[in-house]
């Protein structure tokens, strides 16, 4: 019992005086936006505090290292490296040969809680000396990511888009296994050379105006479209309402021919039937005639044969018979002196030829 004592007297003291010459006490703060992590020297492995509060440990026998968990930001801007934090700007070789810069990348990185052994090792426990393997990676990956795009395609939206998120995943990919990861990723827009700046400004405003007349276009279309619709609505309509209208004149058309045709027969049948009693009337007036005129012809037949058996007696009967209603005037008989003349010239000339 006493050695035990004795060894555990002696231990303090060393940790005393260790202590006094290292400067730790063996008591660590872990304040809100830290995490600690505490390496056994002895058998070489570490656990991790992220929990706030006051923490023990044996000073040499443990290392006790406090990391920031709060972002650092790294800016890639200028022509000169200022700080660890604030490096060069980003120049990039696009695929067709040509290049473009970014004039004022940023990023923010931070402790990843889950691996800060990890960062503690490649960095120790400094952040900014991270920030060399930070700008390594984000260099390599934003010249594969942007350099696979021309200098016409690096300027679309849906480009950016893509070599955003694209970075943003490698990036996080990359950092991960050195305690890391990436918190911000603010990209601008990408800038030439002053020439190719206005012939891409131009593009740009070419693009826009295309844009713009291709919206008015679709909006004419569209326009076009729906006042076609509304109109072969409108002449929908119109024929169902002519058809309807030819139907109800087509049937008041049959109704009138319908009329008309039943007039016309019922006159039809009329003027048949009149036909018909009139034929009759005049055929029964054609027998009556035909009798009579039979009697008359022959009365007549009769009198011709009388006169053919008569002679000239049956003709001078008829003439006198026709003498009686001619009226004649007797007048005293005067002679004429010339006839009287021109008989005595005749009786003379007979006298003498006998």
């Amino acid at each position: 019992m006493q050695s035990l004592a004795f060894l555990a007297a002696g231990a303090l003291g060393l940790q005393s005086g260790l202590s006094s010459l290292s400067g730790e006490s063996g008591l660590l703060t872990v304040g809100d936006d830290e995490v600690a992590v505490i390496h056994d020297n002895w058998s070489g492995a570490a656990r991790q505090i992220d929990t706030p509060g006051k923490r023990f440990f044996m000073p040499f026998l443990q290392d006790a290292r406090l990391l920031k968990r709060s972002p650092a930001s790294m800016a890639l801007q200028g022509a000169a490296r200022q700080t660890p934090l604030v490096v060069p700007s980003l120049s990039i070789r696009a695929a067709d040969g040509s290049s473009f810069r970014f004039e004022n990348f940023s990023l923010q990185f931070a402790l990843l809680p889950d691996a800060a052994e990890a960062c503690l090792i490649d960095s120790s426990a400094d952040l900014q000396a991270a920030a060399a393997v930070v700008e390594a990676h984000a260099r390599a990956i934003l010249r594969d990511e942007y350099g696979r795009f021309t200098t016409a395609s690096v300027v679309q939206s849906a480009s950016l888009k893509a070599a955003d998120t694209a970075c943003r995943s490698r990036l996080a990919e990359a950092l991960a296994p050195h305690g890391l990861r990436l918190v911000q990723l603010s990209t601008p827009q990408p800038r030439f050379d002053p020439l190719h700046e206005q012939a891409v400004e131009r593009r740009k405003v070419a693009m826009g105006e295309i844009e713009r007349l291709r919206t008015k276009y679709l909006q004419l279309d569209a326009e076009r479209s729906a006042a076609l619709a509304a109109m072969e609505k409108d002449k929908a309509q119109e024929l169902a309402q002519l058809e309807w209208s030819l139907g109800e004149y087509r049937a008041e058309a049959h109704k009138q021919s319908a009329a008309r045709r039943a007039k016309a027969e019922q006159y039809s049948e009329a003027r048949r039937t009149a036909g018909e009693t009139r034929r009759f009337e005049e055929r029964q007036e054609a027998l009556a005639l035909t009798q009579e005129y039979a009697v008359e012809a022959g009365a007549l037949q009769r009198l011709v044969d009388q006169y053919a058996l008569s002679g000239e007696l049956a003709v001078r009967a008829a003439w006198i018979e026709r003498l009686k209603d001619i009226p004649f005037r007797v007048a005293p008989y005067r002679p004429d002196p010339g006839r009287m003349e021109l008989s005595s010239a005749a009786e003379h000339s007979s006298l003498a030829g006998l």
